[in-house]
């Protein structure tokens, strides 16, 4: 935010002469706006002039670096440079539409071919998963074991209907 301040005050102290006067001020007392630019050059080692977008750049990457230094960041941040987890194949395109790139993402949540199938396989495991649950809590019988759980008739007992 100083930055940006002073970027604007320095931007038009030529067309106003409160703009100038403030900067003159600021650089007279050596503040931590007139001494910001200078700052930001030695924090993040940058060599020629500060620009928002090269400022920008630099936390970016100070801040790639400190997460590739801590070592369950690491893993993460090591999972994240790999472009979206691209499954790489003789073609790199999904099997299922022959559309799209072949990524986590896409197979997730955007191939159409698969949205039918995989989301309804997810959505009948969640409804298994809630039933068991409410099974258990309610005191029915029922397995212990999700995985051969199959959600049958409506239920009733003395402590649900």
């Amino acid at each position: 935010m100083l930055f940006q301040l002073l970027d604007c005050l320095e931007k038009h102290k030529d067309t106003s002469t409160r703009r100038a006067a403030i900067l003159r001020v600021e650089n007279i007392y050596k503040t931590h706006l007139s001494l910001i630019k200078n700052f930001l050059k030695i924090k993040y080692g940058l060599e020629e002039e500060v620009t928002k977008k090269k400022l920008e750049e630099a936390q970016l990457a100070k801040l790639y670096n400190e997460i590739e230094k801590r070592k369950l960041h690491s893993k993460l941040y090591n999972a994240r440079k790999n472009e979206l987890n691209v499954f790489w194949g003789a073609d790199g395109v999904c099997q299922h539409c022959g559309k799209s790139g072949k990524t986590v993402d896409h197979l997730a949540t955007r191939c159409e071919k698969m949205l039918g199938h995989d989301y309804t396989r997810r959505h009948n495991e969640v409804v298994r998963c809630l039933h068991l649950l409410l099974l258990n809590r309610y005191k029915f019988k029922s397995s212990k074991r999700i995985r051969s759980h199959s959600v049958q008739e409506i239920l009733d007992n003395e402590y649900a209907e």
